[in-house]
């Protein structure tokens, strides 16, 4: 009775005094094997429609997306974007080796918990190491910050050139 009403309600009509409803012929009951045949039908149809669209576009299947990327580096390269460039790995170089450093100081000053020295030994060691802990910790957030900002500035400075470029062709 759901179904029924479902298929009156879906073909509904605008006629001349309003609403009218038109019956529909009786659905085919499909099983499961057809379903996934119609479905397999349907992604051939669609699989087809985009070779055909993707080989009207002609020039950009000639070009991988990596030679599209670096011409438009070509394009819009700033003057001085290989020094940034260069300080900015650089930069990511010295984070990384910061990182394993300061994990390294977090070993020993586990180490230093649980070692079998003196008391005034252990002690010294870990505040030693905790001391250490502080200033890779201050100098990793300062190389936080100048890495964004050279990120930001070289991206800053690539948009600018390559609107500028792009707007004398």
């Amino acid at each position: 009775v759901l179904r029924q009403y479902h298929d009156k309600i879906l073909t509904i009509g605008i006629g001349k005094n309003g609403y009218t409803f038109v019956d529909l012929p009786p659905r085919k009951k499909l099983s499961l094997a057809d379903m996934k045949w119609e479905l397999m039908n349907e992604k051939e149809k669609i699989a087809e429609k985009t070779r055909i669209t993707l080989s009207l576009k002609g020039a950009s299947n000639t070009k991988s997306t990596l030679e599209h990327f670096l011409r438009l580096v070509q394009i819009g390269a700033p003057k001085d974007y290989a020094i940034k460039l260069g300080s900015y790995i650089i930069g990511i170089i010295a984070q990384s080796r910061l990182l394993i450093d300061s994990t390294l100081i977090t070993s020993g000053m586990m180490a230093c918990v649980f070692s079998q020295e003196s008391r005034k030994d252990r002690a010294k060691k870990f505040l030693s190491l905790c001391g250490w802990a502080g200033v890779y910790g201050i100098a990793s957030a300062i190389l936080e910050q100048g890495l964004d900002q050279i990120q930001g500035d070289l991206k800053l400075d690539f948009h600018e050139s390559l609107s500028k470029n792009l707007q004398k062709r």
